[in-house]
């Protein structure tokens, strides 16, 4: 399996060095062109439409900081991350985690190469704040990014950011992501991905999109979530995979639940189905999604 890892740093300092009005297209054509098919995928056109929507628009809405906003402050940044030699650490750890599934070339029979790159996160995004510096997207096979404001904190849970990523370009090549994709299906992928992260570098660096719940906390939760397993209105789903808060800002109902409910839910299940049934994350993320919540009935009521 080719990995194909964008370095990014001197693209960021590049694109500094340019006036604003030119530095657009230089992410566009330059940084986003290995994601290209990504962005196709995702109807997101690197022209923009006649409501403005482009790839800078669609980037900046995941919490990438925009192209005319980029700071020396941000180049700071890109060097930090370069310090720590960041680029490298995550070609290793693409590498640790492709090494877990001795059948990948089978796995992810269409997929020849992994292009993953590493993106300043924008700190006043109000999406990178809850999600306390950093999150990622993996979810149309072969493409995956992390987004990261750089500090001690995000740095130490970069490792298992990616890991999280490359999980879902595992479990989406054996069960394709769809638009109507039902709330149990999306806390299993959710919940593989981060059980597989905490697998390969310690639970106690899980996100806080898991890590905010507390057993007190999740217990009401899935009493919310049991009976709504089925729900397939992706509007209605993401309400309850990300939770009010971040419901509100992306402009979905909020259905009562805490900051990204789904995410710990799918991620206390997972861990329940491994203890049950004693298979290994990587065994699990090659199991169907209605085998595990078969499983797991009892779950629900633990």
């Amino acid at each position: 399996m080719k990995i194909n890892n964008i370095r990014t740093y001197e693209m960021y300092k590049k694109m500094y060095s340019l006036p604003l009005n030119k530095r657009d297209n230089y992410f566009k054509y330059e940084i986003m062109k290995p994601f290209q098919v990504m962005w196709q995928t995702l109807n997101v056109p690197f022209t923009a439409n006649s409501s403005g929507y482009d790839v800078v628009m669609a980037s900046s809405m995941t919490g990438m900081i925009q192209p005319s906003l980029i700071s020396e402050k941000d180049i700071t940044k890109v060097e930090i991350l370069k310090q720590h030699n960041s680029w490298q650490t995550a070609e290793q750890i693409i590498k640790e985690c492709i090494a877990e599934f001795p059948n990948i070339n089978f796995t992810m029979s269409n997929i020849t190469e992994l292009t993953f790159g590493l993106f300043i996160a924008d700190s006043n995004n109000a999406q990178i704040k809850i999600n306390k510096g950093y999150t990622g997207f993996g979810g149309i096979p072969g493409y995956f990014m992390v987004l990261i404001d750089p500090n001690e904190y995000t740095l130490m849970r970069l490792p298992l950011a990616i890991a999280h990523e490359f999980n879902h370009q595992i479990r989406l090549c054996y069960e394709p992501w769809k638009m109507n994709i039902n709330l149990g299906e999306y806390i299993i992928l959710e919940g593989l991905a981060e059980s597989f992260a905490a697998s390969m570098y310690g639970e106690e660096l899980i996100g806080p999109w898991v890590k905010n719940i507390n057993v007190n906390n999740l217990n009401e939760i899935k009493k919310v979530f049991k009976n709504s397993l089925n729900i397939s209105d992706f509007t209605e789903v993401a309400s309850y995979m990300f939770g009010d808060e971040l419901a509100l800002m992306q402009g979905y109902e909020p259905v009562s639940v805490p900051y990204c409910a789904g995410y710990a839910v799918g991620y206390h299940l997972v861990k329940y189905y491994l203890k049950k049934t004693g298979k290994s994350i990587v065994e699990a993320t090659l199991t169907p999604t209605s085998e595990i919540l078969k499983a797991c009935t009892d779950f629900w009521f633990n």
